[in-house]
């Protein structure tokens, strides 16, 4: 038996928002901790790392773990019958194959009850990826959208370049290109005025590309944070952290995006062992034909 309430609905109306955006079904981990989601897009570009923790809910039972397979859409779907202050049950007894659903408004005269099937998916069991970064950037959340938005008109990528006081967001476009650089904040003060408080830890320099429509499709978590966490190291997924307050956290990891002319330098090195191999049966064969 699995059974969890929380008092307003619309703090999982705005987590599904931030989840549906890039994964539409998952399998979700119900354990006697809370609930957990690890699931790739559909392009095995990003993964989503969702918790949310027991205590966070002002009812949690669960009896034993379980994995269920859910349509996030679908569920997005039979929550707009609630009001953001209305309280949401999410209930599964073992021997069913559904999740129920209970919407019922504050003073109980309005109650709304869906029966959601539960899906059969086939997908890997995955891990969250465990690593040292060099650089974490601190940021306000709405700002950080605003930006990605703005860059996202003048092209595809965005390079985020990390210097010891300072991170740097720049795009190269076909018709534009340019920068946004953040400052530190000097005092460590997040109301010292200097774009909400950015703070800045770093190890080492770190310059990574990544695809904008992902980074946009992040942005979706800033109604449920109003901080967000960079971290990068080069060569690794970035991740993008949002904490939900007394809940838990949604944290994305993004692959960054190979550079072309890497690209074009294995290819062309590809063909040129290609072309050596081939050359070299030639001459055997000439040599056979001799």
């Amino acid at each position: 038996m699995f059974e969890a309430l929380l008092e307003e609905a619309g703090v999982l109306k705005r987590i599904l928002d931030a989840v549906k955006e890039l994964v539409n079904q998952a399998n979700v981990s119900f354990s006697p901790t809370g609930i957990t989601i690890h699931s790739m897009d559909s392009s095995c570009v990003a993964l989503l790392h969702l918790v949310l923790c027991d205590d966070g809910f002002q009812h949690f039972r669960c009896d034993a773990s379980t994995v269920v397979g859910i349509n996030f859409v679908t569920m997005s779907k039979i929550l707009k019958g609630a009001r953001n202050d209305d309280s949401v049950t999410i209930r599964k007894k073992d021997e069913d194959d559904f999740l129920t659903l209970i919407l019922e408004s504050k003073d109980g005269k309005d109650v709304v009850s869906f029966e959601m099937k539960e899906m059969d998916i086939d997908a890997e069991s995955l891990g969250v990826p465990e690593t040292e970064y060099e650089v974490t950037v601190s940021m306000d959340s709405a700002s950080f959208q605003n930006k990605m938005r703005y860059l996202a008109q003048f092209g595809d990528a965005v390079t985020i370049e990390a210097e010891p006081s300072c991170v740097k967001f720049s795009v190269n476009g076909e018709q534009a290109s340019g920068s946004i650089s953040l400052r530190s904040s000097s005092s460590g003060d997040e109301d010292d005025g200097l774009d909400e408080g950015v703070k800045i830890n770093r190890k080492n320099d770190v310059s990574l590309s990544f695809a904008l429509r992902y980074l946009q499709t992040f942005t979706k978590a800033t109604t449920l944070s109003n901080r967000v966490r960079l971290s990068l190291s080069n060569a690794v997924p970035l991740s993008v952290s949002y904490d939900i307050e007394g809940l838990g956290f949604i944290t994305y990891y993004l692959a960054p995006k190979i550079d072309d002319d890497e690209d074009d330098e294995e290819d062309e090195d590809e063909e040129v062992e290609e072309n050596a191999e081939e050359q070299d049966v030639k001459e055997e064969d000439e040599e056979e034909d001799y």
